[in-house]
């Protein structure tokens, strides 16, 4: 949801800590400088293709007094703008404008002087069909709950030749939690559950400037459907 991830090819669990850290590896808060932090963005989604799709994102941390930890919360909305819902033969059932929201609360601290932990747990609502009936069932907005465990080490004294620089590695696991249906009686399907990890080196090039390597790695954790050769008569064997 933030920028400076978004151009970074959507890096962001090692490198330094900021409010949008929330949505990258949430214990890198427990080492923020700042006391208190706020971040909001917007994106236009697709806008070449949707005129009207959008990612809206509001997120905070605030440190607490023993200064080795911290708290914080988000609020990520996806809008997929105005759609029309037509039946099999192409008739329109209504407009509708499905939408999707998350909120996250947070806490992370330091286990060590370098190493730290954390915890997210997320209320997740996604309205996408506005209760029209699929194949005969009524369908109903999504719910369901996760949790992010999360950790970070930093080590800002190392020396590279002749400057200093910083290393950490940051490790998520998000969205553990409970699976999620749009209907009474269809099948429930797995959250995103996904790993992210990876480390960052920054160097210091003089008092002005620094350079940042980072790498993220991804790791999907849900099963893969299985994919059925079928007979003449279309049925798996």
């Amino acid at each position: 949801p933030d920028s400076r991830a978004g151009g970074m090819g959507d890096g962001g669990v090692a490198v330094s800590p900021d409010a949008n850290a929330l949505h990258w590896n949430p214990s890198k808060i427990a080492f923020v400088e700042d006391e208190f932090e706020i971040a909001m963005s917007y994106s236009p989604w697709l806008r070449n293709l949707v005129p009207d799709m959008n990612l809206a994102y509001l997120s905070f941390y605030k440190r607490l007094k023993n200064e080795k930890s911290a708290f914080g919360g988000s609020l990520r909305y996806f809008s997929l703008g105005d759609i029309t819902f037509t039946d099999v033969n192409g008739s329109v059932i209504r407009n509708f404008k499905p939408s999707e929201f998350a909120v996250d609360f947070t806490y992370a601290t330091q286990l060590s002087d370098f190493v730290s932990g954390g915890l997210s747990i997320r209320y997740i609502h996604s309205n996408l069909t506005g209760g029209v009936s699929v194949q005969g069932a009524d369908s109903k907005p999504g719910q369901s709950v996760a949790a992010d465990v999360s950790m970070f080490y930093t080590n800002p004294n190392m020396r590279l030749g002749d400057k200093d620089g910083t290393f950490s590695f940051g490790l998520n696991i998000s969205n553990i939690g409970a699976k999620m249906s749009y209907t009474e009686t269809a099948e429930t399907d797995f959250l995103p559950i996904n790993l992210r990890l990876g480390p960052a080196l920054t160097m210091d090039l003089d008092k002005y400037n620094t350079i940042t390597f980072n790498v993220d790695f991804n790791k999907l954790l849900v099963p893969t459907p299985p994919v059925y050769y079928l007979d003449s008569t279309n049925q798996p064997v």
